[in-house]
């Protein structure tokens, strides 16, 4: 109820130009999170209280298959909501394992004709999870694809 009624407090206070928009982590990685997401969606839905739809897109969170990710894409799709794939960060231990998940993963999200945005997250060195070799470019700046 928190939620609902947090949404009916922001689309009361702010003008019809606010897009109101949910957000939350560990959704992909799980049909049972997607669909508690959904119904949860669903609800604002019946209010007129989103507009759109945003899930962290944290790779490290990306442990199931592409088809489970894509089921989910398109479950969230259903409500007809633009899809927003925020904190988007991919590891790689090294720079080729790097540029493969990027390769396994972005597609799926920037080919997903549902999704509108995609935030990319500690980019660089000393933002986010660099032990885990997430960022794309190096402490000199130089995009770490273009090694690969």
């Amino acid at each position: 109820d928190w939620i609902i009624e947090s949404f009916r407090l922001a689309r009361s206070a702010f003008s019809d130009t606010t897009v109101l928009l949910i957000n939350e982590y560990s959704i992909m990685n799980s049909i049972t999170n997607t669909d508690r997401y959904l119904e949860i969606i669903r609800l604002l839905q019946a209010e007129d209280l989103i507009d759109a739809i945003g899930f962290q897109a944290h790779g490290f969170s990306h442990n199931v298959s592409n088809e489970i990710y894509m089921r989910n894409l398109d479950t969230l799709a259903s409500t007809g909501l633009p899809l927003y794939a925020t904190e988007l960060d991919i590891d790689g231990p090294t720079d080729l394992e790097h540029v493969h998940n990027y390769m396994n993963l972005f597609p799926l999200l920037w080919e997903h004709p549902a999704i509108k945005g995609i935030t990319l997250w500690g980019f660089k060195p000393g933002m986010w999870r660099g032990d885990e070799g997430c960022y794309l470019i190096d402490e000199e700046g130089t995009d770490i694809a273009e090694c690969c």
